[in-house]
């Protein structure tokens, strides 16, 4: 556009320099004549001084008309402005663009409480119908009665019934639903009550939650297929019987929040292997671990002080035993019928060995003591040991 504006001024003024040319061309005879009209009179070149006046006017014309022409270079100058503005605009358009992925950045903001609500899958899963429930004594929260009306075979437990929250699987709860097979129990609950799942015999797999404290007596008494299980952090106890004849059950984590194990608590779980008991448990009930006779190793934690009667006895297939320097008491029949013990390890606090504690242990070769002989003779050690008595003892044994 500016070269446009460049020609047409030069063409102009090119224009205003051939109308100068032509009317001085009648007088062209030398250079001074070119500049006033001949006529010889003082008066002529006044009034030729008249008319290079009015040429003087005319080249003034001219010189609005190039100021006219500057005016349109103005104006084309001010459409350059309205090109600037333009261009705002399109820097205005552009912010609109930004603000489009400002948009598109609320979108993934969108997107990433998309994946917040994935992480809560468990408590969004539908709720199975038809359970039966009854109201705690608090007033405030919910217990499940019983299976109800309910036909699933995947129970799935609300986390809220009626509003309030469910807090406990009711005594008795699942009793004999040989037709289960799996359960999932919601975060709300803290308490698994008595034979709460007793005799589920085609239950195979359950999810106990952190926010369980306590496991009752009986509670998978019987589950005969169920094949693992894994105590959450947040239980102290494990009642009686709770895992009894789960004969498919072939390994349990224990946790170190647990500090009681109860009586018969994995009596007869004949495909366990192997068992941890953590430094927190202060007491292995009465038959704890009788009859697991696929069990070949038992780690007992340092902060256990009883061993409860019968507690491992009839694991036909458990070679050794450590029983550490926490433990004051061995009960009766503890380890008897233990008929592949071939060595066992006995602290320096025990005080009482039961009767037949180690009865038709006929493998057993080695006793190491940790004390003295003379502290060995201070223990108490009921009838019925002479397997015990008759292998040899090691004293102040250091383990190595």
């Amino acid at each position: 556009m500016k070269k446009l504006l460049t020609m047409l001024l030069c063409l102009v003024l090119a224009a205003s320099c051939a109308f100068g040319v032509a009317a001085c061309t009648p007088t062209a005879d030398g250079d001074d004549a070119g500049i006033v009209t001949p006529g010889g009179d003082e008066e002529t070149p006044g009034g030729d001084e008249e008319t290079p006046g009015g040429d003087e006017e005319q080249p003034g014309g001219d010189e609005e008309q190039p100021g006219g022409d500057e005016e349109t270079p103005g104006g084309d100058e001010e459409q350059p402005g309205g090109d600037e503005e333009t261009p705002g605009g399109d820097e205005e358009t552009p912010g609109g663009d930004e603000e489009q992925p400002g948009g598109d950045e609320e979108t993934p903001g969108g997107d990433e409480e998309t994946p917040g609500g994935d992480e809560e899958p468990e408590p969004e899963l539908p709720a199975s119908e038809g359970l039966s429930f009854a109201l705690n004594d608090d007033g405030a929260s919910y217990a499940v009665r019983g299976i109800g009306t309910c036909t699933d075979t995947n129970v799935v437990i609300p986390s809220k019934y009626d509003g309030l929250p469910v807090t406990s699987i009711g005594d008795y709860a699942f009793y004999d639903c040989s037709s289960l097979t799996s359960i999932t129990i919601p975060d709300s609950v803290t308490t698994i009550g008595e034979y709460a799942f007793y005799y589920c015999s085609n239950l195979t797999s359950i999810v106990i939650p952190d926010s369980v404290t306590s496991i009752g007596d009986s509670a998978f008494y019987y589950c005969t297929s169920l094949t693992s299980v894994t105590i959450p952090n947040s239980v102290t106890s494990i009642g009686n019987a709770a895992f009894y004849y789960c004969t498919s059950l072939t390994s349990v984590t224990i946790p170190d929040s647990v500090t009681t194990i109860g009586d018969e608590a994995f009596s007869g779980c004949t495909s366990l292997t192997s068992v941890t008991i953590p430094d927190s448990v202060t007491t292995i009930g009465d038959s704890a671990f009788s009859r697991c006779s696929r069990l070949t190793s038992v780690t007992i934690g340092d902060s256990v002080t009883t061993i409860g009667d019968y507690a491992f006895s009839g694991c036909i297939n458990l070679t050794s035993i450590t029983i550490p320097d926490s433990v004051t008491s061995i009960g009766n029949a503890a380890f008897r019928d233990c008929s592949s013990l071939t060595s066992v390890t006995i602290g320096d606090s025990v005080t009482f060995i039961g009767y037949a504690a180690f009865r038709t242990c006929y493998n057993l070769t080695t006793v190491c003591y940790t004390g003295s002989e003379e502290e060995w003779a201070q223990i108490e050690i009921g009838d019925r040991n002479d397997e015990l008595l008759d292998a040899e003892i090691v004293f102040n044994y250091t383990g190595e």
